[in-house]
């Protein structure tokens, strides 16, 4: 409310509109013409430019300067600033003729100046826009080699519109191409336009229509169909290819990055054929909507509630009605039935808007019937605007200077056909209505099929509401429309890293990499002692050079005497002060005395009193002589140090000890092995990890979070700390902290398909549908892109084909087909379409269908005839299907770090997931599981299904070893070891498997097997145990 009234204190901008110059005009009577320019704008005259000379040669200087202004409290306004265009009409002025009162002038060209940029931010704009020709112009049929005529404009204002506004966006809609449309929508015949609208949130009270009108059914080999440019909802005067709005293109995109329906790789086929081969209804508008704050809001409160929005497609008559006259009640109802018939709807999920950082959607959406009672159901609105929109459509195109509506009466005359045949019964009924022209006929079977009574399109009871026959067409033909919104912001924004880095550093703040050095005077005073010894040492070493070779001789011939001392002494003096050594040492100890100074005596300030310096001087001198006696007391011994031995161990053994502890059902041997990892080095992540995952193993779920807690205060950018760590918090239903550090792994590694899956499931816990899909969607994008890159890596590693016997075009270029994918359907294309691949058409056919197998994303490349003529000859390469689920790395991730209630999550979706379902990575994976938490029972069920699958796997044998010797069953256990061991992959992990049947062989007093397999394993994991078994073995066989 007060960002509200902030805007209302506001004062109004002033937005100035400058014609600066014209070049290259061309007028009837040839280059040399007198032009001038009108500027208008929402249907009003802004001013026109004086009259000037223009040549072909030289630029026509104009400076004509209009305004705009801009009130910032009226969202009216600014959604037209961003809506409407400034149309600029250069237009040549002719001499006056004899006996003329009135100058003659002749509209040359027109262009249109997007106001969007101005409105989102920028305060100058220049631009130099083309001139199009209008209809009749002398620059019509410009050559080839003439210059394109050019207008020069510049927009200013002097603050910036949006970005002032706190919350305000701007939502821009593009209705493209409805596709596969009804049969009867063709090119011949009597010419309809077509009408799309949706209700669109324009303040926090008040919803407007967005109308985009009128569309035109165009076929499938016009080359209007790949335009790239997007027109203006309401061109107003403009005229031609004016309305189209200055470097605003359409959008292509892969059809795995759309987000609406008829994606998948079965719909790709389906999709090719209806848009290479049938006609299609092409709009190509675009509407810019401002949504004020308060309406930005209530829209994202209306997504949350219900997450589809309408929009409403249908055809508007050929006629505008009678003018004048009073109708009757069946002229009412032919009216209304006329203007408004194929009735359909799109209902356009925009729940992605909602997604973190997204602000755009596009895709294409399926066209339903449209029912009041589905409208209802699915959106929770009621009624429809089709009316309302088709009043509107046909006021703007009444008022347009090239009207698209036909003068006369063609549909004046089919209707009067239509009432000739109701009025009529019997064979004279059936004779008039096979003579009528085809449009009529079709428009009669519907009125007729809506209003017999008893017919099965009328529904019973008491309110008869007739069946929307015409509506049921497009369902028939899976008529689809292609559709883009977006956003000038996100409605919900994407927190950077470093935002999310802060807020993880809030709830675990980093340990600092080295301890905080602390100056006191006990610091102080140890700093001296370590340069006390470090000189001494160095002094000591000196002292030993020089006496090499000069010493022996010395003591045969005088022995130790005092003057001998003494030369050595003054020796060393004299070689310390001739090399510089002896000053280098008094500097060495010149910091460590000055911190004695400040930090023990508390002297900072320089001493003026002689006394008192005097007094200090030799306090300090004693104080620093009796330390350095104190420190050459410690450090100078004669007896030899005891060295620290080094660890028997290494970190690495006493994690594979510890493991062996937790596989032997020693929990408390374990937990002192972790925690003397930790004691060797408290500063790797990794131990503080493992010791967490340990915990997390027996249910000690407050000592594991404090565990993956130091993890990451060490290494804040842990990926596999911050998971853990989430989905411990997770558990204690902690959810506001777990959405953090998952959404921080996902930020790190943001191609990871682990991050991206494991927040979906904590967002399906969390039941965040919406946020939900987001993760889902982005994990299978990126599971595609991983099966592509695979593909591609096996096909560059397969060498060419050398031999004559070269197999068939269509052998080589069909990619490698995953077992998952031998039983997938094409349900794209409808049953009984007659679709055919492009590389079986022969050069006629392809000729007619430039590429059956070409995506629609690559639609904008077809311009080029010869890239088309290329593109026949070579079909498309399908998408390579992923060979696993998403799951699948989650479920070994939470395997490996024993997070089983997670786990078990995500096996439920994958057995859900069309990459899932049943297999033997399924239930060995839930057998696993059962394992750990001593379901031996479960387990062993689950083995059984998983040997139906893969009888010859080597971990199932191997867990169904387990199963047999937790249970007791040592003789069953010993066959399941033993047939584990022979087969030729081993399984993944060995050393329980030996150990266990080592002492299985060691009951049964097979004491030579039993040492074989204790060797075995101390081969490869050498630990007290095995080594221990070893022994034994060897003992008893003696």
């Amino acid at each position: 409310m007060a960002d509200h009234e902030i805007i209302q204190m506001r004062p109004p901008e002033t937005l100035t509109i400058n014609i600066l110059r014209l070049r290259n005009l061309k007028g009837v009577r040839g280059d040399s013409l007198t032009a001038f320019v009108r500027v208008e704008h929402n249907d009003k005259a802004l001013g026109e430019s004086i009259k000037i000379e223009c040549t072909a040669e030289d630029d026509a200087e104009l400076n004509f300067q209009s305004t705009i202004s801009v009130s910032f409290d009226d969202y009216m306004l600014i959604d037209e600033l961003c809506s409407k265009p400034i149309i600029c009409t250069a237009i040549e002025a002719l001499p006056k003729e004899k006996k003329q009162r009135e100058e003659k002038t002749v509209p040359l060209g027109q262009c249109t100046i997007d106001l969007l940029p101005i409105v989102l931010g920028q305060t100058k704009l220049n631009s130099t826009l083309a001139l199009h020709a209008t209809p009749g112009s002398p620059i019509e049929n410009l050559p080839s080699e003439h210059a394109i005529p050019q207008i020069d404009v510049q927009l200013t204002i002097e603050n910036e519109i949006l970005p002032s506004i706190t919350d305000a966006t701007v939502m821009s809609m593009t209705v493209e191409s409805l596709y596969s449309p009804p049969d009867s929508f063709t090119t011949s015949g009597q010419a309809h336009q077509y009408l799309a609208c949706m209700p669109v949130q324009q303040t926090s009270e008040k919803e407007t229509l967005a109308v985009f009108a009128p569309g035109h059914v165009k076929p499938s080999a016009d080359k209007d169909q790949l335009s790239k440019f997007k027109k203006w909802p309401i061109p107003g005067a403009a005229l031609g290819t004016a309305v189209n709005i200055p470097n605003s293109f359409l959008s292509h995109d892969n059809l795995e990055d759309e987000n609406g329906e008829l994606r998948s790789r079965n719909d790709r086929d389906f999709r090719n054929h209806s848009e290479m081969e049938k006609n299609r209804l092409v709009w190509n508008i675009e509407r810019r909507c401002y949504l004020e704050p308060g309406a930005s809001k209530k829209f994202q409160e209306k997504i949350a509630k219900n997450r589809f929005a309408p929009i409403e497609v249908c055809r508007m008559g050929g006629s505008g009605g009678a003018k004048g006259g009073k109708k009757t009640s069946m002229d009412d109802e032919d009216k209304m039935d006329e203007d408004i018939s194929y009735h359909g709807i799109v209902y356009v999920d925009l729940a992605p808007l909602l997604y973190p950082g997204v602000s755009r959607i596009r895709g294409a959406y399926k066209v339903k019937a449209f029912s009041e009672q589905d409208v209802t159901e699915k959106t929770g609105r009621k009624g429809t605007h089709a009316e309302e929109a088709t009043k509107l459509a046909q006021g703007w195109m009444a008022r347009a200077a090239s009207s698209p509506f036909g003068k006369g009466g063609k549909g004046k005359d089919d209707k009067k056909e239509i009432k000739k045949v109701l009025s009529m019964d019997g064979p004279a009924a059936r004779k008039l209505k096979s003579t009528v022209p085809p449009t009529v006929g079709r428009r009669l079977e519907t009125i007729m099929a809506t209003s017999k009574p008893g017919n099965e399109t009328v529904a019973e009871g008491d309110g008869q509401i007739p069946v929307n026959t015409e509506g049921m067409q497009y369902e028939e033909n899976i008529s689809y429309l292609m559709l883009e919104i977006k956003l000038s912001r996100p409605l919900i924004p994407k927190k950077e890293l470093e935002e999310l880095s802060k807020h993880v550093a809030e709830y675990i703040p980093p340990r600092p990499k080295f301890p905080k050095r602390s100056d006191n005077a006990q610091k102080s005073v140890e700093d001296y002692h370590n340069q006390i010894a470090s000189v001494a040492s160095l002094i000591i070493d000196e002292y030993r050079h020089l006496l090499e070779g000069v010493g022996e001789e010395e003591d045969t011939e005088t022995g130790e005497m005092p003057e001998n001392s003494e030369s050595r002494y003054q020796r060393l003096i004299y070689q310390l002060n001739s090399s510089g050594k002896y000053f280098a040492f008094k500097e060495q100890l010149k910091y460590s005395v000055i911190k004695i100074v400040r930090e023990k005596f508390l002297r900072t300030s320089t001493l003026t009193d002689q006394d008192e310096m005097e007094k200090f001087i030799s306090e300090l001198y004693v104080y620093l002589v009796d330390q350095m006696h104190v420190c050459l007391n410690k450090s100078l011994t004669v007896e030899d140090q005891v060295p620290i031995p080094e660890p028997l161990t290494t970190t690495v053994q006493l994690k594979i000890f510890a493991q062996e502890a937790e596989t032997n059902q020693l929990p408390e041997l374990a937990d002192k092995y972790y925690q003397e990892r930790i004691a060797r080095d408290r500063n790797d992540p990794d131990h503080w990890l493992d010791f967490g995952v340990f915990c997390l193993s027996i249910e000690d779920i407050s000592r594991a979070e404090e565990c993956f807690r130091e993890c990451i205060s060490i290494d804040q950018r842990h990926l596999e700390g911050l998971l853990l760590y989430a989905i411990t918090v997770s558990m204690q239903q902690k959810y506001d902290r777990a959405d953090l550090f998952f959404t921080m792994a996902s930020r790190l590694k943001p191609d990871s398909i682990l991050c991206w899956t494991l927040l979906s499931l904590f967002y399906k816990t969390i039941s965040d549908e919406i946020r939900e899909e987001m993760a889902l969607a982005e994990a299978h994008r990126l599971n595609q892109i991983k099966a592509i890159a695979e593909t591609r890596k096996l096909q560059e590693n397969i060498p060419p084909i050398q031999s004559a016997d070269i197999p068939d075009e269509q052998s080589i270029q069909q990619p490698p087909i995953s077992p998952l994918s031998l039983n997938a359907d094409v349900k794209g294309v409808k049953p009984g379409s007659k679709v055919k691949g492009s590389a079986r058409k022969s050069a006629s056919a392809a000729s007619k269908v430039k590429s059956d197998s070409r995506p629609a994303s690559k639609l904008k490349n077809a311009a080029n005839e010869d890239e088309e003529s290329a593109s026949v000859s070579a079909p498309r390469e399908k998408t390579p299907q992923p060979s696993q689920s998403i799951y699948v790395p989650a479920i070994n991730f939470l395997l490996k770090y024993k997070a089983y209630s997670f786990c078990n999550k995500a096996m439920a979706q994958h057995l859900l997931d069309p990459l899932g379902g049943p297999s033997a990575y399924y239930y060995l994976s839930l057998a696993q599981v059962q394992l750990e938490k001593r379901e031996l029972e479960e387990a062993g069920e689950s083995l059984k299904e998983a040997m139906q699958f893969e009888y010859e796997n080597s971990d199932g044998w191997a867990m169904k070893g387990h199963v047999m010797y937790l249970s007791g069953r040592t003789v069953d256990a010993k066959d399941c070891y033993e047939r584990t061991l022979a087969f030729v992959n081993p399984p993944t992990d060995l050393h329980p498997i030996y150990l266990r049947l080592a002492s299985i062989y060691m009951s049964e007093n097979n004491h030579e097997a039993a040492k074989n397999i204790f060797l075995q394993a101390c081969r490869r994991s050498p630990t007290c145990v095995t080594w221990l078994g070893v022994g034994i073995a060897c003992y008893r066989l003696d």
